[in-house]
């Protein structure tokens, strides 16, 4: 199935589609055209994820939350509670801003300092959820554990290559010194 094909099954735009190959969430076959372009081939599968994704970036999902959950199931439900979390919050401050913007609007508001009095009276300051960004943070670090790993070690090689070079330095300076 070529990608205006998709485009119309699915209800995404071109754009949208391209920007989901790049971001690696579907991986269709492609012939590079004569002038560079790539000519997508998509299969039933594709257009299937393709669906869910438009599915779930209409309930403002994010790209990586969804590459999450299509890359394993042990994580939807982790992934699911952080962006209920998160839309909860922005709800609220959306529902105080709506609240604060119809206060200002039933006052007689004949300047920007007024305006930006009438604003301000009633606004909170935004929740910070430690917990949840430490939950956010382990399971990034958890899913990097085999890069941390390779960095340490790689890091671990330098320094002993490091420290057994000056020490054959220092050695054969004193040598020659003495």
């Amino acid at each position: 199935m070529r990608i205006k094909e998709v485009c119309k099954e699915t209800g995404l735009t071109d754009k949208a589609v391209r920007l989901y190959i790049n971001n690696e969430l579907i991986h269709p076959n492609y012939q590079e055209g004569y002038n560079g372009r790539r000519n997508y081939d998509f299969s039933e599968d594709d257009v299937s994820i393709l669906k869910k994704i438009a599915l779930l970036r209409r309930y403002n999902f994010s790209i990586q939350a969804i590459k999450e959950m299509l890359e394993g199931n042990d994580c939807i439900s982790e992934v699911l509670e952080n962006h209920l979390f998160n839309t909860k919050q922005t709800l609220a401050e959306s529902s105080m801003v709506l609240t604060n913007l119809n206060n200002a609007h039933n006052n007689s508001i004949s300047n920007l300092d007024e305006l930006c009095d009438v604003l301000g009276q009633n606004l909170e300051p935004v929740e910070f959820d430690l917990m949840s960004t430490v939950k956010d943070v382990w399971s990034k670090i958890k899913k990097n554990i085999p890069l941390f790993a390779t960095v340490i070690a790689l890091g671990t090689a330098v320094a002993i290559i490091f420290f057994a070079v000056i020490t054959a330095l220092l050695t054969n300076l004193f040598l020659s010194l003495s």
